[in-house]
Formats: structure tokens, C-alpha cells, sequence
């Protein structure tokens, strides 16, 4: 199973500092530099956020695409300048359901962590809490 969170970039200190808030939040995070290395952790379950820089190399609209096709598509939130408003509005078109310019995500960054880490650890605990049913007894 992955890490509730998955980040899409390639720009080194970004992910330096994405990976040290997780670890400060008790929030796991994996960062993938390829869009292969995406599918793979969403094929593996449990992902609820995926982040993607919209400045990474490789194609991240199509990253965002293709994580919208899935039936079973987590959060997608993705970050940019703040001055290249088409490609920001190209994020939402390709179905991010945020997109932030890179100093706004910046500072929602913890709570966005917090949020998918809580939501991780609920799910978990649903699946923990299933009632078991024993066998009928006769004449009931």
C-alpha cells in the first residue's frame, strides 16, 4: 500500500521540503519524479492527495489526466508560478481539483499533509472495525 500522499515533481529542494513536513507531520509521502512511478504507487492503493508541480519535467497535464480517469482518483492538487496563468488554468482543465500558484501551496502545504494523513488513518480505521459475524447457531 502507499503513503497517503504523492507528489509529481522533480525539482529537488521542493522535495526536500514536501518530504521534512510530512516527517514533521507523521504524514507519509512519496515523491516520484516519472509518470510511471505515479501509476505505480496509485495502483498499489491508499493514496488520497496526489500533488503535482505543474513545473516538473515530463507532461504533468497528462499526469493529471490520467489520474482523473481513474475510477478510484484521489484528491489531485496542482502548483505552478504564479505567472503562467494558462498553465494553471490548463491544471484545471485537465482535472485538478485545486490549483495553486507555488506560494499559496507553500503555505497550505501542512494542512493539505494533515488533512490526507486524518483521512488515511480514518479509512484504516474503518477497515479495522468491521464486525465479524460467526456462524449461525441451530434454531435461530
Amino acid at each position: 500500500m502507499s503513503p497517503p500522499v504523492v507528489a509529481y515533481l522533480t525539482d529537488l529542494i521542493f522535495a526536500t521540503k514536501l518530504s521534512s513536513t510530512g516527517i514533521a507531520l507523521g504524514v507519509g509521502v512519496k515523491i516520484v519524479r516519472t509518470p510511471s512511478q505515479l501509476w505505480d504507487q496509485l495502483r498499489a492503493g491508499g493514496v488520497r492527495l496526489v500533488l503535482v508541480d505543474l513545473s516538473a519535467e515530463g507532461d504533468p497535464l497528462d499526469a493529471i489526466r490520467r489520474c482523473r480517469a481513474d475510477a478510484a482518483s484521489p484528491r489531485i492538487v496542482a502548483f505552478g508560478p504564479h505567472v503562467e496563468a494558462d498553465l494553471l488554468a490548463a491544471a484545471r482543465e485537465a482535472g485538478a481539483g485545486e490549483v495553486l500558484a507555488r506560494s499559496a501551496f507553500s503555505k497550505k502545504l501542512p494542512a493539505l499533509l494533515q488533512q490526507a494523513g486524518n483521512e488515511a488513518a480514518a479509512g484504516s480505521a474503518a477497515a479495522d472495525s468491521t464486525d465479524e459475524v460467526g456462524p449461525e447457531k441451530p434454531g435461530e
